[in-house]
């Protein structure tokens, strides 16, 4: 649960509690390869983008103005 709070942990809970761990499996399967395939995709696009100089200041300086936004 831990690994990835959120509307899917609780989607898999509700299902297995519901179901049962072996109907609920197929369910749970389901959501971890959808998780896996966000994080693919997500190294994927990101990885070109931490050899860009100008896109890790602007990320910065965005982040420093959220930041300073929040305090």
């Amino acid at each position: 649960m831990s690994f990835t709070p959120g509307p899917n942990t609780i989607m898999a809970m509700s299902e297995g509690q519901r179901k049962g761990f072996l109907r609920a499996l197929p369910f749970n399967l389901g959501v971890l390869l959808g998780i896996l395939l966000t994080l693919t995709v997500a190294l994927l696009f990101s990885e070109p983008l931490k050899e860009s100089q100008m896109f890790i200041l602007i990320m910065k300086i965005i982040g420093t103005v959220y930041l300073l936004y929040l305090a």
